[in-house]
């Protein structure tokens, strides 16, 4: 989404263009569009967070609890793979 600006006569922005149209806004709706896309975006990180969250207790917990009772490196490694494959699985948002 790329910001462009076409001033009224009080300065305000009039239009966003969103998947290359041009979409008129009002002061109003504008706030409440970025506040919109705003909170999604947090929601949208709240998710990805429960869902690693949940996956970490049924496939990367048993690597570590495994890891802690043999104490070597394969097991070490083995939770760590299981963990860098589930944060790629569930990729959090970029800013």
């Amino acid at each position: 989404m790329s910001m462009n600006k076409h001033p009224n006569d009080d300065g305000q922005e009039l239009y966003e263009e969103i998947d290359s149209k041009k979409v008129l806004f009002t002061p109003y709706q504008r706030y409440c569009h970025f506040d919109f896309m705003e909170n999604q975006k947090k929601y949208e990180k709240i998710a990805i967070l429960e869902s690693r969250k949940n996956v970490y207790k049924s496939e990367a917990d048993p690597l570590y609890m495994e890891w802690q009772y043999d104490q070597t490196d394969e097991a070490e490694q083995a939770w760590r793979d299981k963990v860098a494959e589930i944060k790629a699985r569930y990729p959090l948002p970029t800013e």
